[in-house]
């Protein structure tokens, strides 16, 4: 899990590892959601990572996130890519954690 730096903790489920970046899933592939978040904190453009599907699977991801209904989604999946820790929770944010 990761841990808001300085006074942003959430009150949710504590994370940790310090947050780099967090962003909002609202619309759009999850998927992309996630390599947007993790380009904006490496500076890497996405062509010059590895591909997302060899940390995680991108169905998975869709299957759980991209659907009207959040149901039947775990509260929490976290899996590494790029170096960094990553945390998907079932309310939409996505945190780019520092891995250590």
């Amino acid at each position: 899990m990761c841990t808001k730096s300085h006074d942003e903790r959430r009150s949710t489920h504590e994370i940790d590892k310090t947050v780099l970046h967090e962003v909002k899933y609202d619309d759009g592939p999850i998927t992309e959601t996630v390599v947007e978040a993790i380009a904006e904190v490496s500076d890497d453009p996405p062509t010059e990572m590895k591909p997302l599907y060899e940390s995680v699977s991108p169905d998975a991801l869709r299957d759980l996130f991209d659907r009207p209904s959040h149901a039947n989604v775990p509260s929490r999946v976290e899996f590494r890519h790029h170096g960094y820790a990553i945390v998907i929770e079932r309310d939409g944010r996505v945190a780019i954690c520092d891995p250590n």
